[in-house]
């Protein structure tokens, strides 16, 4: 009696080519971005800036507070109202958190003249004239379309640890571009739009502490 082959032993054989060929194909390359320092901005009317006579102001940055969904690697895309979608193969280049500390502590240095920026954790032995606080809601977008920053920031004198301003801020700007580049440069700049708020709020501080003072427009030059 002839036996005969089975037919299914080709189906298998074929779909198990086929899935070593998908194992063996090239995933997608994963891309990384990160936060860049603020260009210049324009002079703003009536500006702040440290008086001449008085001590270099001394900041310490944070505690910064980024909502759970922002704690990861992927970079958020918001997809309407309540949907969001993480763009796996696009991914910040380190820790989201300390983007965001450096591009700011490097804009203060230059707005507020100052090398005395520390980031925390700082040593309490350390002189702070004021410390920042930051709670971020949002820090996010889509490309093609807009992106979004909001939340609230803190001052706190940093010998007492009272509250000496808290102002609640939302920035938005249309995404120049589809894709994830044009969307990270968009967060930058609300950032930097940000943080050239900011300084110019521990600066009204510091006027009415006696340490700044305002210049006349023609003597105010580009932001650092």
């Amino acid at each position: 009696m002839m036996s005969s082959r089975s037919p299914r032993r080709p189906v298998l054989a074929v779909l198990c080519m086929l899935l070593l060929g998908a194992c063996a194909a090239p995933s997608e390359p994963t891309r990384f971005y990160t936060l860049e320092p603020a260009a210049p901005a324009p002079p703003e009317v009536p500006r702040l800036r440290p008086s001449p006579s008085a001590p270099p102001l001394s900041i310490g940055l944070g505690p910064l507070r980024l909502p759970d969904l922002l704690e990861r690697p992927q970079i958020v895309n918001r997809n309407g109202s309540h949907q969001v979608v993480l763009a796996e193969f696009d991914q910040w280049a380190g820790n989201l958190r300390d983007a965001v500390y450096r591009q700011m502590a490097a804009q203060l240095m230059g707005e507020l003249q100052t090398a005395l920026v520390a980031i925390e954790p700082w040593s309490r032995a350390r002189t702070i004239d004021y410390e920042l606080q930051l709670e971020v809601l949002r820090f996010d977008g889509a490309p093609g379309d807009s992106a979004m920053l909001q939340g609230v920031w803190r001052l706190l004198d940093g010998r007492t640890g009272s509250e000496l301003r808290a102002v609640s801020f939302q920035h938005s700007a249309p995404v120049p571009g589809d894709d994830q580049l044009a969307l990270v440069g968009t967060l930058s700049r609300l950032l930097a739009r940000l943080t050239r708020e900011i300084g110019q709020g521990i600066l009204a501080q510091a006027q009415a502490d006696g340490s700044a003072e305002e210049v006349p427009p023609a003597a105010v030059g580009p932001a650092r």
